[in-house]
């Protein structure tokens, strides 16, 4: 099997670009449509491709020099997504789409538009994400299911303390991190505020959000209202994920609505406790009750429980960390979602 050119853009979710990052292939090449995401957890040399007029299928045609007949293309991003279908015209290669979660309903009849003619191939994180876009119309041969990645924290007693004496945390100070995207769905507010609210139980509680994300100025400012400054941490690329999530006493992604699960297993592969939104994507990786707390969505008084849960038993969370991390070796592991990866390209060949 041949390299594979992967395709991204500025907007690739950071839950694409994790993924591309532990999947990429030996001999692969990565191409980006337009400026490139900033997104310091992505490290792979990516080609920069001038998109005219900014029109990604227009950045499409100056990549065909890359490919040739037969090869696969594997898009990140539904912009990227418009320059693969220019590379794919006439059949000259084949067109791989991997998506973090089940699109928006109002997004799907264009996709699965695109999919009834069987020159694309899509991939989803769930089996309940695909099952949902086959009851939406989608051909069974068309839509797969690349379960997510995640690496073990190497090193972590070591990253732990490097951390959290940074950050001028002592070891009876439990620390409470933020680690997805900051995207709408993924509820950071709801993470605030069960912080604030822990707050007036536990005097020793402090709060990290790491990272960037296009709420990130909305984040911030609802941070700084809650009267804590100098218990929460917005350290932007300060530290990796591995060393944030070594630093963690608990995880929290209070999901909304699905939207990626890539800080979620990443989290499990750590062995944090983790308090999350009840989404379907969430409840298939992490159970609850099993490997996970998981609370109603949109609901400050269920996120604020689900943390006290794990603050207030250690035992309790240490239990749901060490099946998480279990249920990470065994189904999010690289070695199997490479497999998995490589099953699919051999199908579409």
């Amino acid at each position: 099997m041949g390299p594979v050119l992967h395709i991204i853009d500025r907007g690739t979710p950071c839950d694409c670009l994790d993924q591309l990052a532990l999947l990429a292939g030996e001999g692969d090449r990565v191409a980006c449509v337009g400026r490139p995401p900033q997104y310091a957890g992505f490290n792979l040399p990516a080609k920069t491709v001038h998109c005219p007029f900014g029109l990604a299928s227009l950045g499409g045609r100056r990549l065909r020099q890359f490919v040739r007949d037969g090869d696969i293309v594997h898009t990140w991003s539904p912009r990227s997504l418009q320059a693969g279908r220019m590379l794919a015209l006439g059949g000259r290669c084949k067109l791989l789409l991997s998506l973090s979660h089940l699109p928006e309903p109002a997004d799907l009849p264009e996709l699965l538009r695109h999919l009834s003619g069987a020159a694309l191939h899509v991939t989803l994180p769930t089996s309940v994400a695909r099952e949902r876009m086959l009851a939406a119309g989608a051909p069974c041969e068309s839509v797969h299911l690349l379960p997510p990645a995640a690496r073990p924290v190497a090193d972590l007693p070591r990253r732990r303390q490097q951390v959290r004496a940074a950050l001028g945390l002592a070891e009876h100070q439990r620390l409470l991190v933020a680690p997805a995207e900051m995207v709408r769905a993924a509820g950071h507010t709801y993470v605030v505020w069960a912080h604030a609210i822990v707050r007036q139980i536990h005097q020793h509680v402090h709060l990290l959000i790491p990272g960037h994300g296009p709420l990130m100025k909305h984040v911030t400012y609802f941070a700084r209202t809650t009267g804590y400054n100098d218990e929460i941490h917005l350290t932007e690329d300060r530290f990796s994920r591995s060393d944030v999530l070594a630093a963690a006493d608990v995880a929290a992604m209070f999901y909304q609505k699905d939207c990626g699960v890539s800080a979620l297993v990443a989290s499990m592969a750590a062995g944090v406790p983790v308090a999350a939104g009840d989404t379907p994507d969430a409840a298939e990786c992490a159970p609850d009750g099993e490997a996970a707390v998981l609370a109603e969505p949109g609901s400050p008084r269920a996120a604020t429980a689900a943390v006290l849960k794990l603050i207030d038993d250690p035992v309790l969370g240490g239990r749901l960390g060490r099946t998480a991390q279990q249920i990470a070796e065994t189904r999010f592991s690289i070695l199997h979602a490479k497999q998995v990866l490589g099953d699919i390209y051999g199908q579409m060949r």
